[in-house]
């Protein structure tokens, strides 16, 4: 995407989360925690996008950064 200069939104990142979780990748989960701490710095995390990274820190047995 950001080859072709196609800015990501929220629902964007949302998906991309949800499609590494569900597809049983527990073992990604450090490529979405860097990617959500870009988007971080890039964008304005809605409540949505929030909720698919507790999920997916939940997923990956990850708790201590669920609740940060």
């Amino acid at each position: 995407m950001q080859a072709a200069k196609v800015k990501a939104d929220n629902f964007t990142y949302s998906s991309l989360i949800k499609g590494v979780v569900s597809k049983e990748q527990r073992k990604e989960f450090q490529i979405i925690s860097r990617l959500f701490e870009s988007i971080k710095y890039t964008e304005s995390p809605d409540e949505i996008l929030y909720n698919c990274m507790i999920d997916a820190c939940v997923a990956s047995y990850n708790f201590d950064i669920a609740h940060k």
